[in-house]
């Protein structure tokens, strides 16, 4: 894991916390400080931390916290401090930051300069669609939010979750233990009441929002318990594992011919049906099969999606079904 989502980590444990947290405490819940690392050298990580923080102006304060035993020291993060205020923009003012947010075309810079440029402006009375920004939180980030909150409180929660490979989603009970950014993806590992053990859970595969119930917890991480390697393990064998079929029109859909380990010519197929409608290609033998080996499922349905009018069927269904979602999402937003 590098500094940057360490951080990230450290952030959303403070200010989703509702009592300031001791040093043993984020320890063991901030991914990124490992278990196994000796006292000294998580005390260098996390002072050299602080200071990275306090460096870009977000101030990680030091408090008297009662353990139960004795006083110790606690850390907080005051959100008033934390979060931008409120700024009053005109109407040029607002126009140059929507412009700003359309300009960064690249698909993973996208959603982050659109939702800055959101958070900007969200105070204000103009309306979101006026400025052709979504404002509201990626599903992912609301459910590892809530998650966070649960973990603090120890409570049970609930959510309907896609299995990779499966073609619809299961609710899943789960004892939340802790949550991870890694690799730009919000991980929850927790004890599954379904399969009864410990499982690891993508939040961008939720499909619904996080209930936090009033149920407590039962079931307690391991004390060797490393975050750090459960999700680096879950992402070898499950995020990296993915083999797709894409069938597409011959001589087009050029960014996923680049991706596709094998290219085999799909004959005497004339029509197909896409999430899209009917797409045809003439001759008959004019379709190719494409096997493009994925890490990340929602990246590669960006791509089908940006050329969907090329595109005939793809598998597996858990993809198809988040193409599905991305086109029409695209579809409403050009409809409002």
């Amino acid at each position: 894991m590098n500094a940057l989502e360490r951080h990230l980590n450290l952030l959303f444990v403070l200010v989703n916390s509702k009592r300031p947290l001791t040093r043993d405490e984020l320890r063991s819940r901030v991914g990124g400080y490992e278990p196994t690392a000796t006292d000294k050298a998580f005390e260098r990580m996390f002072e050299r931390d602080k200071k990275i923080l306090r460096e870009s102006g977000i101030l990680i304060e030091t408090v008297t916290t009662d353990t139960g035993f004795s006083d110790a020291e606690g850390y907080v993060l005051d959100p008033e401090k934390f979060f931008l205020t409120g700024l009053n923009l005109d109407g040029p003012e607002r126009a140059i930051l929507a412009e700003a947010s359309r300009v960064w075309k690249d698909s993973r810079l996208a959603k982050i300069a659109a939702d800055a440029a959101g958070r900007i402006v969200e105070n204000d009375d103009q309306t979101n669609d006026e400025l052709g920004l979504s404002l509201g939180l990626p599903l992912n980030l609301e459910s590892a939010i809530a998650i966070f909150g649960a973990v603090n409180d120890g409570k049970i929660v609930k959510f309907d979750y896609l299995t990779k490979g499966e073609a619809h989603p299961k609710t899943r009970t789960v004892e939340p233990w802790q949550v991870l950014l890694s690799g730009g993806h919000w991980y929850l590992v927790g004890f599954d009441h379904a399969r009864q053990e410990q499982r690891t859970f993508k939040l961008a595969r939720l499909k619904s929002d996080v209930t936090v119930t009033d149920q407590p917890i039962t079931h307690f991480k391991p004390i060797d318990f490393d975050i750090l390697q459960v999700v680096s393990y879950w992402r070898q064998n499950q995020d990296g594992a993915g083999l797709a079929t894409v069938q597409v029109v011959r001589g087009q859909a050029g960014t996923l011919r680049l991706q596709a380990e094998t290219v085999e010519t799909d004959e005497g197929v004339a029509e197909v049906e896409n999430v899209h409608g009917a797409v045809k290609a003439t001759p008959a033998d004019s379709w190719d099969v494409l096997t493009i080996r994925y890490a990340n499922e929602e990246l590669l349905a960006r791509d089908i999606a940006t050329v969907i009018n090329h595109v005939g069927s793809v598998e597996p269904e858990s993809l198809r079904q988040a193409v599905i979602r991305i086109v029409r999402a695209t579809q409403n937003r050009h409809q409002s």
